[in-house]
């Protein structure tokens, strides 16, 4: 179901954007459509003030070859950004200089050999060669694995950025655009020929990205960017003709940009931006010119211009897999360097490295870093919460100021900005599926409505002995409905034998509507959430808008005393071990057997439950009662470790512009809030000393009612009789403002 809307949504963009491309008939029509998706992609990425000055760099050690020398270099991008690289420039320049800047893929940095060959021969035919690590690979690595499992590192990087309304994107692309200051600031650099290639995975698409932005970059090669993906014919539906050019989402944000789906700076577009400079459109493996609608329209961008002779290819042979005839390289191989090789020697006079010589490095022969340079650079979390820190500190001065009602009505606004408009158009159209006894007591099955192409299942369970209308308590986890009942079947018989109902939802993603049983790396749900990123929205902001239908749904209900709401939220997943490194779980092998060895990252927890239930408290004033079990402490706690533990789909970007969970927590006072067995950014449960620290505002907000709020580090007694206490009208429970160890 899920699957299928979002490629609806997609494909609605799609043709959108056919339309509009089909207007295009001049240069002016073009730049029109590209200047706007260009604005909007500068947005997303969220850059950095401009650089004031030009980038200067410091040269820490140096090498040479037979035809070539190495400078290693470090250049500070932003305060506490420090960037390692390798400069390549010919033993004896023969006059101005080529200059490539090289950004690396996911796999391996800068000393990778490929990497190494591309420095050594284009400096020994004559170019300056930059080769950068990116955030978070080489020297610039921040998680405890190594080898290409480093990769992740960007996923868990994205997430920190996004919370304070930044892209890791955007601060590899920066890096890059100061990257060509280094280039150009070097004496005997011809500024005509500036080129930036982007190798095979995760460094074409931010080439492409620095080659839209820059307008000094000359000539651009992004490797495996721009193509789109098929349409599934698998979802029950008639697909669209053509080809998805939004592309899907993926676990790896560079790929699928925040927003590019929606404000229409699709790959193709950021691709051709560099029109009517010189580009490379390249592929890893076989590529059907005839078959890629993105081809036709990089030709119709240069033919518009009058320069279809600086539009060009390559490609290597097969496909992504293992064996003979695929040409699967970790940067930029051999044969695809040969492909890359006569289009500037044609366009540029640069006269190709032919034959290529191997002069290689000992990795340990190419760092860069030295003392001064490491003590200068700030790890990227570190440098993500102090911009949180900005953000919250004038955020909760303003709140302070504010009485309860108008405290929650710009709590309710700003989250509004962030997720969007999460309120429920009505009760939703309700089908009851199936009626039939539950715990002993009256259950219904419902589909209900929540959206175009959303049916949210549930079910209602009523007591036997009810009164006309039952106060009702609702419970949502990740996990669904079925594994809620199946845990919680001894608390939930007490609320029912209490004549309180209980509805048990599966919103969007959760339950039946799950799409796979992973809910971490390269999972089809992470897939789904970086979908509704590219779309403009959130799983967060969507699961909320169900929830809060829900809600609407059940007030509707004549059988229902839709006055006395209690919400449950919990989390079923598996907690990590606090204070074992990440790197010493035995846990942490992935049973992949094209990747045997791999770190697989700590156990995902999944806090969305016990977030949506005190989103939905601030949203939904009816909400008699919350009770929030094994969800987040607080964002906050995300920027301590360089390793997460929770999924993406809980973050949206620029999140805590709305504020943090103890700023949620504040805004429900003086109503009855339980928060029980929270856990910090690794999925490791933190003690009492840190819950009082992370909530002591909440128990100042609460000074009038302290029997109404609970705090426990571990897992309470009796959540049932707290809730049926609250619902029913008696007292919370023996426990006051209460920390249990």
């Amino acid at each position: 179901m899920w699957a299928l809307e979002i490629s609806r949504r997609l494909a609605e963009v799609v043709g959108r954007e056919d339309r509009e491309w089909d207007a295009v008939r001049s240069v002016a029509d073009w730049e029109r459509f590209r200047d706007r998706r260009i604005a909007a992609l500068r947005d997303s990425l969220a850059l950095p003030e401009e650089s004031a000055a030009p980038q200067t760099c410091r040269v820490t050690g140096e090498d040479a070859g037979d035809g070539w020398r190495l400078k290693k270099v470090v250049y500070e991008t932003q305060p506490g950004v420090v960037v390692s690289a390798l400069l390549y420039l010919p033993a004896r320049p023969a006059g101005p200089m080529p200059a490539i800047q090289v950004c690396h893929a996911h796999h391996r940095p800068k000393e990778q050999v490929e990497l190494q060959d591309m420095g050594v021969n284009w400096a020994r035919a004559g170019c300056a060669v930059l080769i950068p690590d990116l955030v978070g690979h080489g020297e610039r690595r921040e998680d405890p694995f190594g080898g290409r499992q480093g990769y992740y590192s960007r996923y868990h990087s994205a997430m920190q950025l996004h919370l304070v309304g930044r892209s890791l994107t955007g601060w590899m692309v920066w890096d890059l655009l100061r990257g060509h200051d280094v280039l150009l600031g070097l004496p005997g650099i011809d500024p005509g020929r500036l080129v930036i290639v982007g190798a095979v995975a995760g460094g074409g698409d931010l080439a492409a990205i620095a080659a839209a932005l820059d307008p000094r970059v000359r000539c651009s090669v992004p490797f495996n960017f721009g193509q789109g993906s098929a349409w599934p014919r698998d979802l029950g539906w008639e697909p669209p003709a053509g080809v998805n050019l939004a592309g899907y989402g993926y676990w790896e944000t560079t790929r699928n940009l925040w927003r590019s789906a929606r404000d229409g700076f699709l790959p193709w577009v950021i691709v051709a931006a560099a029109a009517p400079r010189h580009l490379v459109y390249a592929h890893e493996f076989a590529w059907d010119a005839e078959a890629d609608p993105a081809w036709d329209r990089l030709r119709k961008v240069y033919d518009l211009y009058g320069h279809p002779e600086r539009l060009g290819w390559c490609k290597g042979e097969g496909r992504c897999a293992p064996g003979s005839g695929n040409t699967h390289c970790t940067n930029v191989g051999p044969i695809h360097r040969a492909g890359v090789y006569p289009w500037l020697d044609k366009w540029f006079g640069m006269v190709p490295p032919t034959p290529e010589v191997q002069d290689r490095r000992e990795p340990e022969r190419l760092v860069c870093r030295d003392a001064e340079a490491a003590g200068r650079a700030v790890p990227l979390r570190r440098i993500a919460a102090s911009l949180a820190g900005e953000l919250l500190r004038p955020l909760r001065a303003e709140l302070e100021c504010l009485p309860g009602d108008e405290r929650r009505a710009r709590l309710r606004a700003l989250w509004s900005e962030v997720l969007g408009d999460t309120a429920p158009v009505g009760p939703g159209r309700a089908v009851a599926r199936a009626k039939s006894p539950v715990l002993g007591h009256g259950a219904e099955g419902i589909l209900l409505e929540t959206g175009p192409g959303i049916d949210v299942p549930l079910l209602l369970l009523r007591p036997r002995a009810a009164a006309a209308r039952p106060p009702v308590v609702v419970g949502v986890a990740q996990h669904g409905k079925a594994i809620f009942l199946e845990r919680q079947a001894a608390e939930i018989a007490r609320l029912l034998e209490a004549g309180l109902a209980v509805c048990l939802p599966d919103l969007r993603g959760t339950g039946e509507t799950r799409p796979d049983e992973m809910h971490g790396l390269e999972s089809a749900y992470i897939s789904h959430s970086e979908d509704e990123r590219m779309l403009g929205r959130s799983v967060l902001g969507n699961q909320l808008h169900d929830l809060r239908t829900v809600l609407a749904h059940l007030r509707s209900r004549p059988d229902i005393d839709g006055a006395r709401l209690g919400l449950w939220g919990d989390s079923f997943a598996p907690s990590e071990m606090a204070g074992v490194p990440p790197e010493e779980h035995d846990s942490r092998k992935v049973d992949n057997p094209t990747r045997p060895n791999l770190p697989h990252g700590p156990a995902v927890a999944e806090p969305s439950g016990a977030l949506l239930v005190m989103l939905a408290g601030l949203f939904e004033a009816g909400v008699t009662a919350v009770l929030a079990r094994r969800g987040l402490a607080a964002f906050a706690a995300v920027f301590e470790p360089c390793f997460l533990g929770i999924p993406s789909d809980a973050v949206v970007p620029g999140m805590l512009r709305a504020g943090d969970i103890p700023d949620l927590a504040v805004a429900l006072a003086p109503r009855p809030l339980r928060i029980e067995a929270p856990v910090d950014g690794r999925n490791c449960p933190i003690g009492a000393d840190e819950l009082v620290r992370r909530f002591e505002p909440a128990a100042e907000a609460w000074r009038s009612a302290p029997e109404s709020l609970v705090l426990s580090a571990g897992l309470g007694d009796d959540p049932s009789g707290w809730l049926a206490a609250v619902l029913c009208g008696g007292p919370a429970g023996p426990v006051s403002l209460a920390v249990r160890r």
